[in-house]
Order: C-alpha cells, then sequence, then structure tokens
C-alpha cells in the first residue's frame, strides 16, 4: 500500500474565501431537492438519440407537435406527465 497518493488529502488546508453568496442553502430545501431529482430523472424521457437539429431536418413528427424549439426537451416533458 502506497499512501504518497494520499498525501495531498491529508493536510490541511484553508478554505478558499467565496466572494458571492453562499449556496448552502439550495441543498437544504426539501422542495429544491425534489426538484433537482425530478428533473434528473424525466431528462431523454423518450429521447431519441439524435440532436434537435437532426429531428428538424427530417421533419420527425415531435417536431410539429412542439414547434421548431427545444423539441426533444418539450417532448421529455410531455412524456413525463402523461399519466
Amino acid at each position: 500500500f502506497d499512501s504518497h497518493a494520499l498525501g495531498p488529502t491529508k493536510e490541511k488546508r484553508p478554505k478558499p474565501k467565496r466572494s458571492g453568496p453562499s449556496t448552502h442553502l439550495v441543498y437544504s430545501d426539501t422542495l429544491t431537492k425534489f426538484a433537482f431529482v425530478f428533473a434528473a430523472m424525466i431528462h431523454d424521457v423518450d429521447h431519441q438519440g439524435v440532436p434537435n437539429t437532426r429531428l428538424l431536418l427530417e421533419n420527425d413528427p415531435i417536431v410539429e407537435v412542439h414547434g421548431g424549439i427545444s423539441v426533444a426537451e418539450k417532448h421529455s416533458i410531455k412524456v413525463a406527465f402523461q399519466t
């Protein structure tokens, strides 16, 4: 076992000072945590594996449904909320 690689982790270094507002409250809010997890779960639901530009070029049927902007993303949201 070579502890040489662990050397930098053992050093006590001062934490850098932040100049902006603290973001720790974002992660302590339950609703925000839920929103992060939910967004991650529905991201790319029913994704076809091609970029939006390809969907537009090929006149994919979902382009007509969702318009020409953020087609795959809008489709993912629609599919995620269908019950």
